[in-house]
């Protein structure tokens, strides 16, 4: 056994047992955070070269290609002339967004062609007059060109720049049949003015920068021309282009300077050209670092709060045993005048209130002995008899000996039984903590093949044609097997993480108690909780949250299981505006949800605005009737405001008030007293 003192091993063994778990799982904690942070951000960078790629399918497909076509059919139609079918090229060019001129080709020779029918958008041919500059010479397409265009699957050529317009133009021929007439195709002159607007106006180049590179690895929209086939994200991209291959990814690279950079690239279906977004790794990953710096933080101040306390506790415990055992040593010098001072009502106390009871009983005991022996001097005759009397009596005094002896031990027994209980609460929250979190990404996964099953199912049906009936019930088969059994994950994760937020709950007593909390932390934590929920939801959910929050205020008694009930649903109501109005609005909006705390003396006060769609006047007063919601059918109960009002005002004797305007903002204001 180690020589030291008793106080300093109950300190080491409540440093083992108590602060060694917390530090391990503290740290798990911050590297499985940093992993999933990190892992959005990529997956982030993914997104936005796949929307930008997608945007790009789309105006192929609904700009460029299908009004060509439509174009196509009008002039093949047998029962339309010559000037009728310039007329409806005429006609059809105004109608037509981003194609600002229409040329009809005969190939009268192998290589040769002659201009039949030529027209232009009238609003792009003005601008060709502003300069002045002849708009026919410089829109017609070469022979040369149409023979090269033609070797090409797509048909489509290479961006080319008109500097005087600040403009660029890409060509784009379709093969046409005219009964009676020699071989002709449709050449189309191509606008890229609302590619390169969408593409200079992305949001992502407040951060990083995005954008299209061909299979040479040259800038489009850049004059003059900018390579950037050094960079090995470019590398990865075109040599993907050239082998025709279109898979999406990340990379991590460093530039000529030297700065670590993110970039991630996808592809368009038709053109070939790549999609690159990079940004400096320094600000891909600033809420990682910002993230471990306040976990380590929190994990030192925990720590020392912790070692702190167990310092404090065992030498609440320690002190008093040290009195005890130096007024037992004086009662076994015989000085049974000893007062333990020590007042509080828990063992200890009832041990030296024991042992003060028996220095008076020992006290007392010595002093009938000395009157016995002279009793004994003075009645010597009757001796025999006084001495079984005075044996009795000793008998009866070592009866109560012993029985203050057996309360001794079953006192020292339930401070063991304590301090094992302790220990074991401790342990128990910090498993629930470690199992918690596997358990949220089997739940969220369960519920993510669901929705991919069910995409897969969908899929299947549009294409059921390209499978025989067998594979077909096979496959639908499987896809349902998929799904019963995720829907089975995921139900008994659910019930999985019942048990372990009923651990927790049992590990840090009753919830439900009016206890003094810190609200600027209440605040921070649960709209951080509300604003994760929506994003598992809906990934591609993005805000801006500006804190306000009073320095100094002091914790104040609240039940904070339902404040933070309260807080937690006025997020939702609030980050689902936002998602609303930037639906409606598009990039040019920026959705922001700002928080802010303050002390008012006998009250403080919680304010929570958006900038999202607002509360028409015709509903305000009824926002907190139970069952009232204006959400679609399904995604909402109607109660979360109701019950709400019924915490803050009822629970807690406080305020709840809200202040809006349609289209701007909603504000909801939280007064509650301080003395409960």
């Amino acid at each position: 056994m180690l020589n030291i003192s008793w106080r300093l091993k109950l300190f080491l063994f409540a440093m083992l047992f108590a602060l060694l778990p917390i530090a391990v799982a503290s740290l798990n904690m911050i590297t499985i955070t940093q992993d999933e942070l990190i892992s959005n951000r990529n997956h982030e960078l993914s997104v936005t070269t796949g929307e930008l790629a997608e945007y790009i399918n789309r105006l192929y497909g609904n700009n460029w290609l299908s009004p060509l076509l439509l174009i196509k059919s009008g002039v093949e139609r047998d029962d339309l002339g010559a000037n009728e079918k310039a007329t409806f090229l005429s006609a059809g060019i105004d109608n037509i967004e981003d194609i600002v001129a229409l040329t009809l080709y005969f190939e009268v020779k192998p290589g040769e062609y002659v201009k039949a029918v030529q027209t232009f958008k009238k609003s792009f041919k003005n601008r060709f007059e502003e300069i002045p500059l002849d708009a026919s010479k410089i829109l017609d397409v070469p022979a040369a060109e149409i023979n090269e265009l033609k070797k090409r699957a797509n048909k489509i050529s290479a961006p080319i720049c008109l500097p005087q317009l600040d403009t660029w133009l890409m060509t784009m021929i379709i093969p046409v049949e005219i009964s009676g007439a020699p071989a002709a195709l449709l050449a189309a002159r191509i606008t890229l003015d609302n590619l390169r607007q969408h593409l200079r106006k992305h949001a992502f180049n407040k951060q990083g920068r995005i954008f299209l590179v061909d299979e040479a690895g040259t800038e489009i929209f850049s004059a003059p021309p900018e390579n950037w086939q050094a960079q090995k994200v470019v590398q990865d991209a075109t040599a993907l282009l050239k082998t025709n291959s279109r898979l999406q990814a990340v990379t991590s690279f460093q530039t000529a300077d030297g700065e670590q950079m993110l970039g991630a690239y996808d592809f368009p279906l038709h053109l070939p050209w790549a999609v690159i977004a990079e940004i400096p790794e320094g600000k891909a990953y600033l809420a990682v670092s910002k993230m471990r710096q306040t976990l380590l933080y929190w994990l030192l101040l925990g720590l020392a709060l912790a070692i702190v306390g167990v310092a404090i506790f065992s030498r609440q415990i320690s002190r008093p045993i040290i009195k005890i055992s130096q007024a037992a040593d004086q009662i076994a010098s015989g000085n049974f005048d000893v007062q333990v001072a020590y007042g509080a009502k828990d063992e200890i106390g009832v041990l030296a209130k024991s042992l003060t009871h028996m220095s008076q009983s020992l006290k007392e005991s010595f002093a009938q002995i000395a009157a016995q022996k002279n009793e004994l001097e003075e009645y010597s005759k009757t001796l025999e008899e006084k001495v079984a009397a005075r044996t009795l009596e000793l008998k009866e005094k070592n009866t109560a000996l012993e029985n203050t002896l057996a309360q001794l031990k079953q006192t020292q027994s339930q401070l063991i039984v304590q301090e094992k209980l302790a220990s074991l609460g401790a342990l128990t929250a910090g498993i629930a903590h470690e199992i918690k979190n596997p358990l949220n990404f089997v739940n969220n996964f369960a519920a993510l093949t669901v929705d991919l099953a069910e995409e897969l199912k969908t899929e299947v049906l549009q294409h059921h044609d390209k499978f025989d009936e067998q594979a077909s019930g096979n496959i639908k088969e499987i896809l349902g097997n998929i799904q019963l059994n995720a829907t089975k994950i995921a139900e008994h994760g659910k019930r999985a993480d019942g048990i372990i937020k009923g651990m927790l709950e049992h590990s840090r007593g009753d919830a439900g108690e009016m206890q003094a909390a810190d609200v600027n932390k209440m605040v921070e934590d649960f709209v951080n909780l509300a604003y994760h929920g929506m994003r598992a939801q809906d990934p591609i959910f993005n805000i801006r949250i500006e804190k306000n929050l009073a320095p100094n205020l002091a914790p104040v008694k609240i039940n904070p299981q339902a404040i933070s009930r309260v807080i937690i649903n006025i997020c939702n109501n609030g980050f689902y505006a936002t998602r609303e109005k930037q639906k409606k609005i598009g990039a040019a909006y920026d959705p922001t949800v700002a928080l802010a705390t303050a002390d008012l003396g006998d009250k403080i006060e919680i304010r929570i605005r958006d900038n999202g769609t607002g509360i028409p006047a015709q509903i305000r007063d009824k926002i907190f009737n139970p069952f009232f919601s204006t959400k679609p059918t399904g995604t909402g109960t109607g109660l979360g405001l109701s019950i709400s009002y019924e915490i803050i005002t009822q629970m807690h004797k406080g305020e709840l008030k809200v202040e809006t305007e349609e289209g701007q903002y909603t504000e909801f204001i939280m007064r509650l007293p301080k003395n409960l």
